[in-house]
């Protein structure tokens, strides 16, 4: 039995979430985000994050982190802002598109080894580890896709850049992990 992560309150979700819509939208402007911080002790801990940015309901950047050094909001920060400036995937948002943008938070729960026949579709994130490619989805992934375990497990193998089929070999390591998730209009969310 694997421990679920201890989820946040709304006070720190907020926190959180508001520190990203100025990270996000200080990137969008060009500019270093302003200094900020958070006193709420419990987002001094660590924690992974991920950022996901949709412009009119498509994906538009996604970064993130399984590393939980601390603390939270500053990890917090860091990937909102690499969300619009480093996901090489997708055209750079711009400042026209501000309010369009919708803000996605997810924060990981430990990784724990999990069994193909044990996934929980939309309860775990999946990381997929074999010959040293790596990759991970997150667990929102396999609900917006209408995934079942096996299309989560392939979708994952092709993001890792690896053959079908390849979370069945031997060598194969697969590790699961639960997420707390919230979101927001980045318009709406800076009018706060």
């Amino acid at each position: 039995m694997t421990r679920e992560p201890d989820p946040l309150d709304d006070e720190a979700l907020d926190a959180l979430l508001l520190l990203a819509a100025v990270a996000v939208d200080a990137a969008l402007h060009g500019a270093d985000p302003p200094a900020l911080s958070s006193e709420l002790e419990v987002l001094q801990r660590g924690g992974g994050a991920f950022v996901t940015l949709r412009c009119a309901g498509e994906l538009r950047g996604c970064i993130g982190t399984i590393a939980d050094s601390p603390p939270l909001w500053s990890t917090v920060l860091e990937m909102a802002r690499a969300a619009v400036l480093d996901d090489e995937r997708f055209d750079r948002l711009k400042p026209a598109e501000r309010d369009r943008i919708e803000i996605e938070l997810s924060l990981l729960g430990e990784l724990f080894p999990l069994a193909a026949d044990a996934i929980e579709i939309g309860g775990h994130g999946l990381i997929l580890d074999k010959g040293g490619r790596r990759a991970l989805l997150l667990p929102q992934v396999a609900i917006e896709h209408g995934l079942d375990r096996e299309g989560f497990l392939e979708a994952l193998c092709q993001k890792a850049a690896l053959p079908p089929g390849s979370w069945r070999q031997p060598d194969a390591r697969l590790w699961g992990f639960r997420t707390q998730a919230v979101g927001g209009r980045l318009s709406k969310l800076l009018e706060r």
